[in-house]
């Protein structure tokens, strides 16, 4: 189920503001005895209540709050969402929860495992408690189900207090305590007491006090981790999460001239140091304050070694250079060759004596950048078996394929909307909201919760999920497959994004077709808006040429940004940390959406009339460099980037595309040389030669191929 919350009222006040850093968040455990007794049991999945995002909820009637509770799996065993009977958080209400809410799974059944856990594993489940009309004082029991057998070591009773408050006030109750402990669900099976007097919150567990000095004493014991071991493939980067809670007596603030960081054992690198930490074996700096009883959390980025094979990263806290006592953090990580499908153990391997192999790198060819000298090594060079054939061969074998553009990324809120109704739905598909045309949704991230919220006039909600914005009942399917798709002619608007060309600020390139994503990418800790469209709309609003250029340079043009596009696609390797395909810049292509379009009429036909056109040698798909203008000669592919020749790719007399400027000016215009000159391309479009007759001059011995 998706981890969503609706708030309906006015009034509402929606929790993740009460919990805005997890190292806030309020938190009791049961002794490691208690939950070494509960493994030892042979019964079926076993979990333990761990931690819940307050002690106790004062609200108003009506009104929505968020609440949170991390389950522990001590089983033994994965749970998955796939299991006959599911893993459910249910109230013990026999038919209907008082604060019952309309994204229940049921009156009584608050919602199913969000998602599968690993023997150990924490699992958070969010969702919306909805106050009832009465004022008074509740408990709400929850517990943790399989099938209708409840898990008592679950048992969760959360005292709540309904009565007429300010918005302030309500923020206020849901807020942590100073003291940073949480109630624990205690192991009654009791039926839940309706308009009971509140209990009094359960006591933090504090450790026994210790001798210390002025300041305090500084000791650590860690609670939470976000895997008990790691699986990753060579040079992937991966997030990870550990959980410390402050046993001493001393606050851990991040002002101090000596602050808390995290380290790792390595002497001077560790094999995992990402360039995200503070130093080659210091990973960073504590990310928040913590009183003493307090729990923080620490994320941050493991980048895998190039040798496979089976390691061990070694983590502590330290203060000063010394180490805290109780910090210490092992996690054991398996790293995989690139070209591993199944994921198996290599410990009888070490990461030194494990073979390297080769990685791929990114950067492929661009109409401006340094190509994807990874070529030279992992695809072969086509040969022709015959000559050339002349014209445009119809092979119409493939659907036109969607491309992802990653427009931009940012910290700030993310405002859209619509020139036609539109839906909002998660990443597993599930609908959020319909809004109507010209309604602006508003998304923002929490960089420390990793989680979305997103408010429209009629929905506020938030979801770890992240969003999707595309036509009334179409989905990324149903484009991909025809293309009279509801979504060709939705135009979405990005108010919050200003992108004005550079000779009119009058101008902002913000609006885009078919569909728009938000997405975080954990590999590079970037939040990122996403259009997602059809390969040929994609090239509409390419911004390489002006409307007026030669008709027959528009179609070798966009023949060759076709293909570029088109190798992306299928490679899908350059972005893929990021979540998509190309970048909107000249590091790929210059892409500025439905501006583009509307205002080079000319080029939208010329990319109509050459649909589904590529440019092939020896029956596969080639790479087509182009740039600007040459200084009378384009240049061999293994001339300027080295590596195995690629027999399209030859110098050539370029007397047409030579720019008429000093040897400086000619340095700093021209690019690389290699491919497609557009000068040279325009020169000849002027002598009324046809753009297959242009690019079979650029590019040597290739063929024109309608795939679709």
């Amino acid at each position: 189920m998706a981890c969503h919350f609706f708030q309906k009222r006015v009034g509402i006040v929606f929790a993740l503001s009460a919990i805005a850093s997890l190292g806030t968040m309020i938190v009791v455990f049961f002794l490691f005895s208690t939950i070494a007794d509960a493994q030892t049991k042979s019964n079926d999945p076993f979990a333990l209540t761990l931690i819940q995002s307050a002690r106790s909820i004062t609200t108003a009637p009506y009104q929505d709050t968020v609440f949170g509770i991390g389950f522990k799996n001590t089983s033994g065993i994965a749970w998955k969402k796939t299991d006959a009977e599911m893993l459910t958080l249910r109230s013990s209400a026999k038919k209907e929860s008082y604060f019952h809410d309309a994204t229940w799974k049921s009156r009584n059944v608050v919602m199913d495992l969000p998602r599968d856990a690993r023997a150990g594993e924490l699992v958070y489940f969010w969702f919306t408690l909805e106050a009832p009309k009465e004022e008074g004082s509740y408990i709400e029991e929850l517990s943790l189900y399989r099938g209708n057998q409840k898990i008592s070591e679950t048992v969760t009773r959360i005292p709540i207090t309904v009565k007429k408050q300010d918005i302030e006030q309500a923020e206020q109750s849901v807020a942590p305590s100073s003291m940073g402990a949480a109630a624990v669900a205690g192991s009654s099976d009791s039926s839940r007491a309706i308009a009971a007097p509140a209990l009094s919150p359960a006591q933090p567990f504090v450790p026994p006090p210790t001798p210390s000095s002025m300041s305090g004493t500084y000791a650590a014991l860690k609670l939470i981790v976000s895997a008990p071991s790691i699986t990753v493939k060579q040079a992937e980067r991966i997030t990870f999460g550990i959980g410390f809670k402050n046993t001493g007596t001393a606050a851990w603030k991040r002002s101090d001239i000596l602050p808390i960081t995290l380290r790792s054992s390595a002497k001077k690198e560790s094999y995992f140091y990402d360039s995200s930490w503070k130093a080659q074996n210091i990973v960073m700096d504590a990310p928040s304050d913590a009183q003493a009883g307090e729990l923080v959390y620490f994320w941050f980025t493991l980048f895998a070694p190039v040798y496979p094979g089976a390691y061990e990263e070694n983590l502590f806290l330290t203060r000063n250079g010394e180490k805290i006592a109780g910090s210490d953090v092992r996690i054991p990580i398996t790293v995989m060759p690139r070209s591993s499908t199944v994921l198996t153990g290599l410990s009888g391997q070490s990461g030194q004596d494990a073979g390297a192999a080769i990685i791929e790198t990114d950067s492929p060819v661009s109409s401006s950048s340094a190509p994807d000298t990874s070529l030279n090594s992992f695809s072969p060079t086509p040969t022709l078996s015959q000559d050339p054939r002349p014209g445009i061969l119809d092979e119409r074998t493939e659907q036109e394929p969607l491309i992802r553009v990653g427009l931009y990324s940012t910290k700030d809120p993310v405002r859209i909307t619509a020139n036609k109704d539109y839906e909002v739905r998660d990443s597993d598909g599930a609908l959020l909201t319909v809004e109507r045309a010209g309604i602006v949704s508003t998304i923002i991230f929490d960089w420390i919760l990793k989680a979305y919220t997103l408010t429209t006039p009629t929905v506020s909600l938030g979801t770890i999920k992240y969003l999707r914005f595309g036509p009334v009942q179409s989905d990324t399917a149903a484009l991909a497959q025809t293309s009279d798709s509801p979504g060709r002619d939705i135009i979405f608007e990005i108010p919050s994004y200003t992108n004005h060309p550079s000779w009119s600020s009058a101008l902002n390139d913000n609006t885009f077709r078919s569909l728009l994503e938000v997405r975080y990418a954990p590999q590079t800790n970037r939040l990122w808006v996403v259009n997602e469209l059809k390969l040929e709309n994609y090239l509409k609003g390419i911004g390489e040429t002006s409307n007026s250029s030669p008709y027959e340079y528009q179609k070798a043009l966009l023949t060759a940004a076709r293909t570029y596009a088109k190798y992306h696609i299928d490679r899908s390797t350059k972005h893929a940390a990021d979540g998509f395909t190309v970048s909107p810049t000249e590091a790929d292509q210059v892409y500025r959406g439905y501006g583009v379009e509307k205002r080079l009429p000319n080029v939208a036909r010329a990319v109509d009339e050459t649909r589904g056109v590529i440019v092939t040698y020896g029956g596969q798909l080639a790479i087509t460099p182009y740039f600007s203008q040459s200084d009378g000669r384009t240049r061999s592919w293994e001339d300027v980037w080295g590596g195995s020749p690629k027999p399209w790719l030859v110098g050539k007399d370029d007397p047409l595309g030579q720019a008429d400027c000093s040897t400086v000016e000619k340095k700093r215009l021209c690019g690389h040389y290699v491919g497609m000159s557009a000068r040279g391309a325009i020169g000849m479009a002027i002598d009324n030669k046809s753009f297959e007759e242009i690019l079979k001059y650029y590019y040597t011995g290739i063929e024109l191929k309608r795939i679709y």
